[in-house]
C-alpha cells in the first residue's frame, strides 16, 4: 500500500484480541476486504506480539481443504465496519485522496467514523487464522543475522517463530500454493535456515518455556506484587555489595543468606531474568 500507516489502516483497519475470551475483534474500511491480509504489529497486541492472518469466508473455505497442520480459525467479530471505498482513489497518487479527520491520525479513518450495522451485515464474515508457534530464531552473536533453526520446524507449512514476533513463516511448499491461489497481494521473502546444536536447541525451547511463564506471571501481578519484587531485589543487590565492608566472617555469611533468600522469593514473585541473575553472581 502506498501512503505508508495511511495505506496500513486503510487496507488493514484496526484489530485486537481480548485474552481473556479469546476474541478477535476487527474495525476496518468497507465494502473492500481483502480476501486475505495480516494484522498491523503494532496494533494487535500489547507487548508480546504473536501475527494473524485474517481471511474472508470464501477464501477460508479454500484454504480449509490444503490442510495446512494445526492452523485454525476463529471467527472475528465485526466491532466497527465503516463506509469508505478507498480502493476507488488513484493509488499511484502521492498523497491519499482523503485525509483522516481529527488529529489526522491514521487509526481517525476508522475511530472518528460511525459503525455502519448494514454495511457489516452485508459484508462476508471475516476468520482470524491462528497459527502454531513452533519456529525459534537464533543469532550466536548479536552482529550475525537471524536463522530459523531447522530442527524446530518440522512439518509445519504456516507458523510463527519466537524471537521474531511479528514474522509469518512460510514452506516452498505454502509458498507455492498461495501463488497458485491468489493474484499478487502476498509477498514473501526467504529467510535463513540452518540446523542447530542440540544445546542451542534446548536453550531455545527454555528461554522460550521461561518467557512463556513470565507472561502468565505478569498478567496476573497487582502493583504491590511489582513492589515487593522490586524491593528484594534492591535489599539483596545492597547487602551482596556491603558484603565486602563487613568486617566479622559470621556478618558475611548472615547477609549472603538473606540476600540468596531475598532472591529466592523476588523469583518465586516473578522471574529474574538472565542478565540480572548473572550480575548477582558476580557479587557473591
Amino acid at each position: 500500500m502506498p501512503w505508508g500507516d495511511y495505506g496500513e489502516v486503510l487496507y488493514a483497519g484496526l484489530n485486537s484480541l481480548d485474552k481473556k475470551n479469546g476474541n478477535y475483534y476487527v474495525s476496518r474500511t468497507a465494502p473492500f476486504v481483502p480476501k486475505i491480509y495480516r494484522d498491523r504489529y503494532q496494533s494487535l497486541y500489547a507487548g508480546r506480539h504473536e501475527p494473524v492472518l485474517f481471511v474472508t469466508e470464501t477464501f477460508k473455505e479454500k484454504l480449509e481443504k490444503v490442510n495446512f497442520k494445526d492452523i485454525s480459525f476463529r471467527q472475528a467479530v465485526k466491532d466497527r465496519i465503516v463506509s469508505l471505498e478507498w480502493e476507488k482513489w488513484d493509488l499511484t497518487a502521492r498523497e491519499p485522496a482523503i485525509y483522516p479527520s481529527g488529529d489526522m491520525d491514521a487509526e481517525d479513518y476508522i475511530v472518528r467514523r460511525k459503525h455502519n450495522e448494514k454495511l457489516a451485515a452485508e459484508m462476508e464474515p471475516i476468520w482470524a487464522v491462528v497459527l502454531p508457534k513452533k519456529g525459534f530464531v537464533t543469532r550466536k552473536t548479536t552482529n550475525e543475522n537471524p536463522v530459523l533453526a531447522e530442527q524446530s520446524i518440522g512439518e509445519y507449512d504456516i507458523f510463527s517463530a519466537e524471537y521474531v514476533s511479528h514474522e509469518i513463516f512460510v514452506s516452498e511448499k505454502a509458498v507455492l500454493w498461495f501463488t497458485e491461489n491468489i493474484d499478487d497481494e502476498l509477498c514473501f521473502e526467504k529467510f535463513p535456515v540452518a540446523k542447530v546444536s542440540k544445546e542451542e536447541l534446548y536453550k531455545l525451547q527454555n528461554d522460550y518455556d521461561q518467557s512463556v511463564i513470565r507472561q502468565e506471571k505478569e498478567s496476573k501481578m497487582t502493583e504491590k506484587d511489582w513492589q515487593l519484587y522490586f524491593r528484594l531485589k534492591n535489599e539483596a543487590e545492597k547487602l551482596l555489595k556491603s558484603i565486602e565492608t563487613a568486617r566479622r566472617e559470621e556478618t558475611k555469611i548472615k547477609w549472603k543468606q538473606k540476600a540468596l533468600e531475598n532472591l529466592k522469593m523476588a523469583n518465586e514473585i516473578y522471574p529474574i531474568n538472565e542478565r540480572e541473575m548473572a550480575d548477582f553472581q558476580k557479587l557473591m
